[in-house]
């Protein structure tokens, strides 16, 4: 068992938050250098951060605390806390972090992140679920297999249970290299209860079929993802218009038959083009990829947000009560609030946003007219620009 400290930051400074609160936040003295230091001092080689800004802003104000502990230690950093973006995991590992630790960002973008990382990157990355369950660990199981198999569709294990690196259940393998145009695609390993199983013959007749095993592996990677570019965006990496409506479509299905309610955001940036227009193309890009961000962080299974279209997005919640909608509202208004982008040139941007809300069976039964009507009161509020949660509560009360 390996003891590895950890620090909690929050404004360059050190804390702990109690059962996860920022509303609850214990500040400490200690300078964040030399707790690390001393930790080092007391033989631990690994340390711990928590970017608790980056975690609950999207963007972090301990860049340089946490670089200066890296360049001044010799211990081994793993990350978490606010890292939501292909660029960021690269600057992070550019700096000396020795593993990134993602949460809802990998599980929301995990084609991405095999797309994109090569294997040495793909090697630092660490998936945390924070999982809260009540007197049913064998329910938990059954969703922490759900949540695996999602995250890695293409794995098959022989027996789930066992550890084939550490078991002694297999006493022999065989291991082939899968290589397709000369690009290693991975490693085929067979596995037998009993001790040598496996000869020559059957290594060579492994490797007379491997090229052939290689390519269905090679055609099967294309395929999933050129499945994924057909249904995401590829600047944001949110879902795009066409599962969204598939989604839609298919949740107000169920809602039908659970007769549960189901809510429809929809959310357009306001004066988005004026952002483009004053700080070019690629500002706006990187306002769209934060906001995406955040709203991904708000989101989470089996709720649903996508871009639908420039800078109008779309919020999905199932099987939803009126407090849920009320808390999900509340919440994205502090995200947008807080989410603050830098430019190159030392200006910063602030963001607003307009929303509007339907719900089913309220508001329509079709998606057609749910979106009619979310489409509505989110140009009603934009000209308006005065919507609270008053006002939620009141078309919430109306229906």
């Amino acid at each position: 068992m390996n003891l590895i400290p950890a620090i909690d930051l929050m404004d360059g400074q050190c804390v702990r938050l109690f059962q996860g609160g920022f509303n609850t936040v214990t500040y400490y003295d200690f300078n964040p250098t030399d707790l690390a230091n001393k930790y080092e001092e007391m033989g631990f080689s690994k340390l711990h951060i928590v970017d608790l800004d980056g975690s609950r802003k999207g963007f972090s104000n301990n860049s340089s605390v946490i670089t200066e502990i890296i360049k001044s230690s010799g211990l081994i950093v793993q990350l978490g806390g606010g890292i939501r973006s292909i660029d960021k995991i690269r600057e992070w590992i550019d700096i000396g972090v020795d593993r990134i630790i993602l949460g809802s960002y990998a599980i929301h973008n995990i084609n991405k992140l095999r797309n994109s990382l090569n294997d040495n990157e793909c090697s630092k990355i660490i998936i945390a679920l924070d999982v809260l369950f009540k007197n049913n660990p064998v329910l938990f199981e059954e969703q922490a297999k759900n949540w695996l198999a999602h995250i890695r569709p293409s794995t098959v294990a022989v027996e789930p249970h066992i550890n084939t690196l550490t078991s002694n259940t297999f006493q022999s393998k065989l291991m082939i290299s899968l290589v397709f145009q000369d690009r290693l695609l991975g490693v085929l390993t067979l596995y037998h209860r009993e001790h040598s199983v496996y000869t020559n013959e059957h290594e060579s007749l492994i490797r007379c079929i491997s090229p052939e095993i290689s390519a269905i592996v090679a055609n099967s990677l294309l395929f999933n993802k050129t499945h994924y570019e057909s249904l995401s965006d590829p600047l944001t990496g949110l879902p795009n218009r066409r599962p969204f409506v598939r989604y839609l479509k298919e949740t107000l299905s169920s809602a039908e038959r659970m007769r549960s309610q189901l809510a429809l955001f929809v959310i357009d940036l306001d004066h988005f083009k004026q952002i483009n227009d004053r700080h070019g193309h690629l500002i706006g890009d990187q306002v769209l990829c934060d906001f995406a961000h955040m709203i991904g962080s708000i989101i989470t299974p089996p709720h649903f947000c996508a871009r639908y279209a420039g800078d109008e997005f779309i919020l999905i919640l199932s099987n939803c009560n009126n407090r849920t909608i009320q808390r999900i509202y509340r919440e994205l208004n502090f995200g947008v609030e807080s989410l603050i982008i830098e430019t190159k040139s030392g200006a910063t941007i602030t963001l607003k946003a307009s929303t509007g809300i339907a719900t089913f069976p309220a508001d329509g039964n079709t998606y057609e007219q749910l979106f009619a009507a979310a489409d509505d009161r989110m140009y009603k509020n934009k000209l308006d620009q005065h919507l609270t949660i008053k006002d939620i509560r009141s078309v919430l009360r109306a229906h």
